[in-house]
């Protein structure tokens, strides 16, 4: 972790996209400002989240997770890519031995990756509700969460809601660092690396039961929307952990 923080901050891009992954939330209150001043009413606050998808268009939701990916990749990714080119790699393997590598490099680049995302949202939980603290307008949606699974949970419980999501998607965040993470250290290729982490990524966001049914809180779906996309992209990035963990470990021992 100590690694990580200091190439990020000894590194300008690293550096300058970990906040821009922090602040992106905290940038969508001043679309939501916007809306008011343009005639629109003061959100009730429980509901205006970043993850809640209140914005018209969402601009900013689309830019963060979207490419998410690539974000992490720069932050977290790209610290294994650069012990190979520089061959500090080797300096490590004989220093620490090869399964202390793995594991700073897994929990490091889940750590990182689940901070950074973690705090840019809860950032943006808590100026929506100090901002929007007298809001509360409530969108013609939420007339019928009851008759759905995941409202009728969610709604009733806004602050218990919002947090759990934030923690959810942090996790998903971390899970994503560490897959790249992990085929940065068994492939070493820049561009396959990059390729594959972002089309791991891409294609359930794209997909008819998208990953960003995943973390809304409010949304009004039920299990079956949500949960084969959930299990079938944890089931995957630990696949991919577990074989490259398992592929890097054996060539040690060979």
């Amino acid at each position: 972790m100590k690694m990580y923080l200091s190439r990020i901050l000894n590194d300008r891009i690293k550096l300058a996209i970990t906040i821009l992954v922090v602040l992106i939330p905290a940038m969508e209150i001043i679309q939501i400002a916007w809306q008011i001043r343009n005639g629109n009413s003061m959100p009730n606050p429980h509901y205006a989240t970043f993850l809640s998808l209140y914005t018209i268009r969402h601009y900013l939701h689309k830019i963060l997770f979207w490419f998410l990916p690539v974000f992490l990749l720069l932050i977290a990714n790209e610290d294994c890519l650069e012990d190979n080119d520089i061959k500090y790699r080797n300096i490590l393997l004989i220093r620490e031995g090869k399964k202390k590598y793995i594991k700073d490099k897994v929990m490091g680049s889940f750590l990182i990756s689940f901070i950074v995302v973690g705090l840019g949202l809860l950032i943006n939980m808590v100026l929506v509700y100090i901002c929007f603290s007298d809001g509360t307008y409530l969108k013609d949606e939420f007339l019928d969460y009851k008759e759905y699974d995941i409202s009728r949970i969610t709604v009733p419980y806004p602050i218990a809601a919002n947090l759990a999501y934030i923690a959810l998607t942090a996790f998903l965040a971390g899970l994503l660092g560490v897959a790249g993470t992990s085929l940065a250290m068994t492939l070493g290729n820049r561009k396959v690396v990059y390729g594959l982490t972002f089309l791991l990524w891409f294609i359930p966001v794209m997909s008819k039961k998208s990953l960003m049914y995943v973390i809304q809180p409010f949304i009004r779906v039920n299990y079956q929307d949500v949960l084969p996309t959930l299990i079938g992209l944890i089931l995957c990035y630990m696949i991919i952990i577990v074989a490259s963990v398992l592929v890097e470990v054996k060539e040690d021992d060979l």
